[in-house]
């Protein structure tokens, strides 16, 4: 007779064989009803030097530093977040670069009339 299990997820509970649970259920996020899990307390006061890596450097160049045409979406979107652009859903790599670049192009405009100004 094949052993049975009972899982759950949330909320959901069901019954399923110990082959069925892990060759698929267990890599999904169901767990076994009934066993204790490590309760994680969420990190308030981390600080970037305790999220290094052991041997890692502070040679991880800075979003600004990273030519746009090189950057991942992650990083596009990490770097509009610092410039508060707002990014729609569905945004792809190339209209996020363009949005920057307007952004920044709209900015050193802005620089160059302020400097033509001249101070009363």
């Amino acid at each position: 007779m094949r052993r049975m299990i009972e899982i759950t997820k949330n909320g959901i509970t069901r019954k399923v064989t110990n082959g069925a649970w892990l060759s698929s259920y267990k890599k999904n996020g169901w767990r076994e009803v009934g066993k204790k899990t490590a309760k994680v307390e969420p990190a308030t006061d981390l600080t970037d030097e305790d999220l290094r890596l052991p041997g890692e450097e502070d040679n991880v160049p800075a979003l600004d530093e990273i030519p746009l045409s090189e950057m991942n979406l992650k990083q596009l979107v990490a770097y509009a977040g610092e410039l508060q652009i707002d990014v729609p859903n569905g945004t792809t790599k190339r209209q996020l670069r363009e949005m920057i670049h307007d952004y920044l192009k709209e900015g050193e405009e802005d620089e160059e009339e302020e400097a033509e100004e001249p101070d009363e």
